[in-house]
């Protein structure tokens, strides 16, 4: 330990870029990891994640592109829960709304997610306070989140409060836990799905309003479901439309299906309630982030190897004294390891400072925390324990196969060791550096262009005001109009 520390600090230079290498090259591997992590990790916190599965519709209508949506019929559920007896086990409906919601003086235009009285057994919310199931019990109670609650009330102590939402009083009966922000549902109230109020919307078929989730038996595939689609669309859907009376139902209209845990990377479909996250582009950080490591292990290998050749009178010394070649690969494998164990170190520092405009600049929420994470921090270690057994083996072994007295003799401080394989070594370093510059390169070209070319309109001093569809605005929209025109500028 004493000798490794006192060959670091004699050879400042040969440390700082060794370790400052390795530790940069460790940072953007971490980083990138905090963020494949986070996209393959939605939804896993509903206990079914891996047994319950969202339905999804694709019309095919001639003369136009098929439209795939997430959001389906009303009458898809309920039918499949009849239909499929003994193959769905359970299936409900969510459906969004959005519309006035307020309590006192608190007043926000806001979405409220209302469902089927069994959803409940497909998705488990958190609760901190209340029953969730008297949120499904009737038409006028209303589970919130803990951040719901701070909003409207400032506190959370508010089971058997009011919201007036869209002009009708709902009681709040169960206050849950806010949703992690990597879920596909970022439901902030629920309640119960209202027959008769949005009948009408849920009775026809060519009416996308309502997400479909449902529950396999036990031991039942998902494929159980899929050969059964024709048949059960063409038995049970009838859109009778103008100009396609010819065509079945079941060319007309096709059913898909996700895995709750599979949504947010595979079902891109329009209608979903968080953005989708991009497969591809979670594949290509995982390579980049292999590429960057290689880059470093290799640049780490190279140095190690270089500054261990000239450490042969050393070796010899050691020899001589009564080493055997055991203690001495363990010696220059304990140095290695000592180096990565460094650059771990100051990778998880640079981690720390960087994270907060990472966050910023990919609009997530990564957290790195090694005491609360620890597999995280098992996977660092094993990760440095790599990189330094493969740094260190090759110096090690090579060193302390050294003749003494050839060494001695010859009173050489160095050998030159394989030239053959450093050169390897920095011939494929090189490479994917050269490689991942011109991708960048390419990627950052791509984006200018994208950004500086001609639209076929005038962007500029244009702005888009989203939010005023609403009934009572729309009466207003000429007076809105004059009052913007009176704004300077």
């Amino acid at each position: 330990f004493l000798v490794a520390l006192r060959n670091l600090f004699k050879h400042k230079l040969y440390s700082l870029i060794n370790i400052g290498g390795l530790a940069i090259g460790l940072t953007a591997v971490i980083l990138i990891a905090l963020f494949v992590r986070y996209e393959t990790s939605y939804d896993e916190h509903w206990d079914n994640a891996d047994t319950v599965y969202r339905a999804d519709v694709t019309f095919n209508v001639p003369g136009r592109a098929p439209m795939q949506m997430a959001e389906t019929p009303g009458p898809l559920a309920p039918t499949m829960a009849r239909e499929m007896s003994g193959i769905v086990k359970a299936a409900s409906r969510l459906l969004r709304d959005c519309f006035e919601i307020k309590h006192e003086e608190n007043k926000f235009n806001e979405c409220a997610d209302f469902v089927d009285a069994n959803f409940f057994e497909l998705l488990n919310f958190e609760v901190v306070a209340g029953n969730a199931d008297l949120a499904l019990a009737n038409n006028r109670s209303i589970m919130i989140a803990e951040s719901v609650a701070l909003k409207y009330f400032g506190s959370q102590d508010v089971i058997g409060q009011t919201l007036i939402m869209d002009e009708t009083p709902y009681t709040v009966v169960a206050i849950m836990k806010n949703l992690p922000p990597n879920s596909h549902i970022n439901s902030d109230m629920i309640g119960l799905l209202d027959e008769n109020k949005y009948g009408e919307d849920l009775q026809y078929w060519t009416n996308t309003n309502a997400n479909t989730y449902f529950m396999l038996e036990d031991g039942l595939d998902i494929e159980d479901v899929v050969k059964l689609v024709p048949e059960f669309v063409g038995k049970n859907v009838d859109f009778n439309l103008p100009g396609l009376e010819n065509m079945k139902a079941s060319e007309l209209m096709s059913l898909g299906f996700s895995r709750l845990s599979d949504i947010h990377l595979e079902a891109t479909m329009q209608g979903n309630m968080v953005p989708p996250g991009n497969a591809m582009l979670v594949y290509t950080f995982i390579g980049v982030a292999a590429l960057v490591l290689l880059i470093a292990t290799i640049n780490f290998m190279n140095l190690s190897t270089a500054r261990a050749t000239q450490r042969a009178r050393e070796v010899s010394m050691r020899k001589v004294m009564g080493a055997s070649r055991g203690q001495l690969i363990t010696q220059f494998l304990g140095e290695s390891l000592m180096m990565t164990l460094f650059g771990l170190v100051l990778a998880v520092i640079l981690v720390e400072l960087l994270l907060p405009g990472y966050n910023m600049l990919l609009g997530k929420q990564l957290t790195f925390s090694l005491i609360d994470d620890i597999s995280m921090l098992l996977s660092l270690l094993g990760l440095a324990f790599v990189i330094g057994i493969f740094g260190g083996l090759y110096p090690a072994f090579v060193l302390s196969s050294f003749r003494p007295a050839l060494v001695l003799h010859s009173n050489k401080s160095s050998m030159g060791g394989s030239m053959m394989f450093r050169n390897i070594l920095v011939l494929v370093q090189f490479s994917i550096t050269i490689g991942l510059m011109i991708v960048t390169g390419v990627m950052y070209g791509q984006t200018v262009y994208a950004t500086n070319m001609d639209k076929g309109y005038a962007s500029e001093n244009r702005v888009v005001i989203r939010g005023i569809t609403r009934d009572e605005l729309k009466e207003k929209m000429t007076s809105i109009r004059t009052e913007l025109l009176n704004v300077p500028g």
